[in-house]
């Protein structure tokens, strides 16, 4: 019945389309909730410029890099391990990557640190 109404090449199209449409669609989506939070962070801060507060500083400063090098270094570590367990050891190179970006992370954070 649907078949007469639909032809399979209507179909075809609207299917392709929507595997397209929904990555981007969430991909504006992400971009809009980036863009407004960052916008109501700065509200917030010329607000409190205009009251004449300053700004309380949030947590530590300068761990970004650390942070990010350890968990590109963790992951790098589990897939160097778990690479040749699987049994795709030619793959290794996958696991190598993402953990010398850690490193690269982790040693950055360390020379860029400010002595107190």
């Amino acid at each position: 019945m649907f078949e007469q109404m639909i032809p399979g090449g209507i179909t075809a199209i609207l299917a392709i389309a929507g595997a397209f449409a929904i990555p981007i669609v969430l991909i504006v989506m992400f971009f809009i909730f980036i863009f407004k939070l960052v916008k109501a962070k700065h509200e917030e801060k010329i607000a409190m410029i205009k009251s004449g507060l300053k700004e309380v500083p949030s947590g530590k400063r300068g761990t970004g890099l650390l942070v990010t090098g350890l968990v590109f270094g963790a992951i790098g570590v589990a897939l160097v391990i778990g690479l040749p367990i699987a049994g795709v050891a030619e793959k290794i190179v996958g696991g190598l990557v993402p953990l010398f970006i850690g490193l690269a992370l982790i040693g950055g954070h360390y020379l860029t640190r400010k002595e107190k």
